[in-house]
């Protein structure tokens, strides 16, 4: 009798023990461990479910989540942060985790879309994941980050976020508009975080939010324009001076092919400018005309950009040396970001269109804008445009010293 209940005493040190062993080792665990414990994971999930084929799915998923035992208790569990609860980062989670499923809760853009990758992607990532160490004087650690793949612009993460290395994979879980891909999230082998944008992506500017909430996110924003200018310089063909830059939709991007979330149409199908060829034109010459004095230099030139297949680090390299910005309503008006102090943003738009790009650069980058209404099918008068916007002592007079 004795034996046998030093045996079973044995036995259970033993399995106690390398419980202890697992949960102390997983913090040290690197990416590629992970991976491996993932497809292994997955293996057993599918295993499983096929076995509980006559059963729903929700008692199947008891039967494979308690087969999973402490690997649930350690990796299953997701930390939820509200892009406005500027307390609750994930600060915890990248010091302690070598890899993280990234989750995001967006209405009612995606991700696949430019100016949503950077406003409720890199941005809510810099703000719960990476500002916690710079506001410090650190860097956060480098994480390896697995995210959705959902086509566009996604991938533009790499770039915009450099301090994580970033996997762009199916079996994430993610939701967007009204739509949602890898859901229900199989792979608990990785702790999952979800960022949700709590449908805030600013056409409403802050209305309905309060104030110390609205003052804490404009404030953040800001920390990241500097983050992302602290290592993109200005782009080497643009040092001369300050440049008007004007933006063209009148390019196919090369990755229209990929969106596979979300809206399937690119922004030049969207919407463009009727008689854009003219306009430039007329603009090309007006600024042979304008006065070097105030907003721009004699070394200052005309621009014409086309950003849908440009790098990330190109697109802001251009807009660091830019004065002023004419462009119809659309995502590139997010690089009103990196313009200098006392710039001028223009926005081409027709009455519908809303007023994403008057909060973002007026009242959060606080630069002069100004919103042309155009005709139908984005039809510019041309000769109005002149009068009130390009050549307007208003705008021509620069930044107030």
């Amino acid at each position: 009798m004795v034996c046998w209940w030093s045996v079973l005493l044995l036995a259970a040190f033993t399995h106690v023990y390398s419980l202890v062993q697992a949960f102390t080792t997983f913090e040290d665990t690197d990416a590629n461990s992970l991976v491996q414990l993932r497809i292994g994971l997955s293996k057993t999930w599918e295993g499983e479910t096929k076995k509980n084929n006559d059963t729903n799915s929700s008692s199947a998923n008891q039967i494979v989540l308690a087969k999973m035992g402490p690997l649930r208790a350690m990796h299953g569990l997701t930390s939820t942060t509200k892009m406005l609860e500027f307390h609750n980062t994930l600060e915890h989670e990248v010091k302690r985790h070598a890899a993280l499923i990234v989750q995001f809760t967006n209405h009612p853009g995606c991700q696949s879309h430019f100016y949503h990758v950077i406003m409720n992607g890199a941005f809510p990532i810099f703000a719960k994941m990476v500002w916690p160490f710079t506001q410090q004087g650190a860097r956060p650690p480098r994480r390896q980050l697995y995210v959705h793949d959902m086509g566009g612009s996604i991938r533009l993460l790499t770039q915009a976020i450099p301090d994580f290395n970033f996997s762009f994979v199916p079996w994430v879980c993610s939701c967007c508009s009204t739509h949602c891909k890898g859901c229900p999230q199989r792979n608990l082998s990785i702790p999952a975080v979800r960022i949700d944008n709590q449908h805030f992506e600013g056409r409403h500017g802050y209305a309905g939010v309060p104030f110390p909430k609205a003052k804490a996110h404009r404030q953040l924003l800001l920390h990241y324009r500097e983050y992302t200018l602290t290592f993109i310089p200005h782009a080497a063909e643009h040092q001369s001076g300050p440049d008007l830059v004007f933006i063209s939709r009148n390019e196919a991007p090369v990755n229209s092919k990929n969106i596979n979330l979300g809206s399937s149409s690119t922004g030049p199908q969207r919407r463009s400018i009727k008689n854009e060829a003219q306009l430039i034109s007329a603009i090309a010459r007006a600024f042979q005309s304008m006065p070097h004095a105030g907003l721009f230099s004699a070394s200052s030139k005309f621009r014409v950009l086309h950003l849908e297949n440009k790098a990330f680090q190109d697109q802001v390299a251009y807009f660091r040396s830019a004065r002023m910005l004419v462009a119809q309503h659309g995502a590139g008006m997010l690089h009103c970001l990196w313009m200098p102090q006392g710039s001028v943003v223009v926005e081409i738009v027709i009455r519908k269109d809303p007023t994403f790009f008057q909060w973002l650069c007026q009242s959060v980058r606080g630069l002069k804008y100004r919103r042309f209404v155009a005709g139908a099918g984005y039809q510019v008068h041309v000769g109005l445009f002149l009068k009130e916007i390009l050549l307007s002592k208003s705008v021509l007079a620069g930044p107030k010293e």
